[in-house]
């Protein structure tokens, strides 16, 4: 067993985080939360001060002009912080929200819609190119199959099978998601307790 102050530090808070796992709001896991948000708040603090001195103040000393309106900005947020002048923050944040607003729908329809629609145009020369174009086709024709103004497609004797195949296509991807963010916590987990065990125990 290690007695290492950093790695004994560690494997305490692990030990009192999983404890909430078998007992709900237990002292330990009281004392822990708050000095992980407390470390957290730090860190983000600090980062942040070192962005604004290299991004802002230092690019500024350098003449670089520009970096005069984030950095104004940015103290128009703090602004919040006094009651008279917090009105003044609602610049930056529709800003901040703006931006943020056409960055990620720009990505979303670049990623989502875009790059979806070539990948259901490759040629069918391959099985994976086949099995793609059927399950974007029949998933497509759930929804569509779905109004009153199909009902006659959903008559057709062949037609009628693609909207259901198109339930299963979704719920094997909606499983493979579910299953996906599944494996990334117990990895964490398997992670944490790799290092109970080996770093720390030395099993």
């Amino acid at each position: 067993m290690t007695w290492d102050i950093g790695t004994l530090t560690a494997a305490i808070f692990t030990i009192a985080t999983l404890s909430s796992v078998f007992i709900k709001n237990n002292p330990a896991f009281e004392v822990v939360q708050p000095i992980f948000l407390g470390v957290a708040a730090g860190h983000a603090f600090v980062v942040n001060v070192g962005i604004i001195r290299s991004s802002g103040w230092q690019a500024i000393m350098q003449g670089d002009l520009w970096a005069v309106i984030p950095l104004v900005l940015g103290i128009l947020v703090l602004t919040r912080l006094i009651p008279r002048l917090s009105g003044m923050s609602r610049v930056s944040m529709a800003i901040i929200g703006a931006t943020g607003a056409a960055l990620g729908l720009r990505g979303a329809l670049q990623a989502q819609i875009l790059d979806q629609i070539g990948a259901t145009l490759e040629p069918l020369n391959s099985l994976d190119n086949i099995l793609l174009f059927g399950g974007v086709f029949s998933t497509l024709a759930y929804f569509l199959f779905s109004s009153e103004m199909t009902k006659p497609f959903r008559q057709n004797q062949v037609l009628k099978y693609v909207p259901e195949i198109g339930k299963v296509v979704m719920m094997v991807a909606f499983g493979a998601s579910f299953g996906n963010a599944t494996m990334g916590r117990l990895s964490l987990l398997i992670g944490r307790m790799s290092f109970l065990l080996k770093d720390w125990i030395g099993l």
